[in-house]
């Protein structure tokens, strides 16, 4: 693994703990992560959008939750997100 992609690798873990916590550090985070390398953007765009799915999942009022369509759908947005995030970091893996 190359200097770059370690230090993207932690700066996308970063990135999820400074966009759940509100930090509004995350703003240039992601904007140093677009820059540095399409893998940076890459990562940083999964990160984001797996946060988007957790959050969308877990602002979903109790009673929609209940409606399996609608259940799904967050299931569905979850794996999605979670499947490109692992490929992200895969590909941040490589020499």
């Amino acid at each position: 693994m190359t200097d770059i992609n370690k230090a993207l690798k932690d700066a996308a873990h970063a990135l999820y703990r400074a966009v759940s916590d509100e930090d509004p550090r995350a703003y240039r985070l992601t904007e140093l992560m677009f820059q540095a390398s399409e893998a940076g953007k890459r990562a940083a765009t999964a990160v984001l959008a797996l946060y988007a799915a957790h959050k969308r999942l877990l602002s979903t009022p109790l009673d929609e939750l209940d409606d399996p369509e609608t259940l799904a759908a967050r299931e569905a947005e979850i794996e999605a997100a979670s499947a490109e995030h692992v490929a992200a970091f895969a590909a941040l893996s490589k020499d």
